[in-house]
């Protein structure tokens, strides 16, 4: 097949052209695959274990240490939003607890770090948690709860 490169059809610039061979199909080999070797100094991988972080504060609306897994995510997703956006929700299978967090006012610094007041509930099987705290964010993007003011707790519908 060929294939006009550059130049027109007029007589001042001559027309060149140039050819793409056909495709040729690949040659098919089979696959072999074998784990890789231990490194010959460790015998035996280390083993880490680690316990979920609470965070201060977060026990104090009722989240366990399960809870704060799924909770703390959306945590952060509500504190990096708009001040009229709609709460973050989250939920944990494990547990039944649900809640939402949002934010509350708009970021301001202390100590050097951005900080946010937010409103957050949890509601369990027998019960309604909401509280207002702050939240600060870390250097590394994280953000930790400052202060939790108590709790006030209604009936679950």
């Amino acid at each position: 097949m060929s294939f006009k490169v550059f130049g027109d059809d007029e007589a001042s610039e001559p027309v060149t052209t140039a050819s793409i061979p056909p495709a040729q199909s690949a040659p098919v080999q089979p696959v072999t695959s074998t784990p890789l070797a231990s490194p010959a100094a460790i015998e035996t991988a280390p083993t880490i274990t680690a316990s979920p972080v609470m965070m201060p504060g977060a026990a104090s609306i009722g989240l366990t240490p399960s809870d704060w897994l799924y909770a703390r995510g959306a945590l952060g997703l509500a504190l990096t939003g708009a001040i009229d956006g709609p709460p973050v929700l989250w939920a944990n299978p494990e547990t039944g607890s649900r809640g939402s967090f949002r934010p509350a006012s708009p970021m301001e610094a202390r100590d050097g770090l951005m900080c946010r007041r937010f409103f957050a509930t949890r509601i369990s099987s027998s019960q309604e948690d909401t509280v207002e705290g702050k939240a600060c964010q870390t250097p590394g993007g994280q953000w930790d709860v400052a202060e939790v003011q108590s709790p006030t707790a209604t009936a679950a519908l």
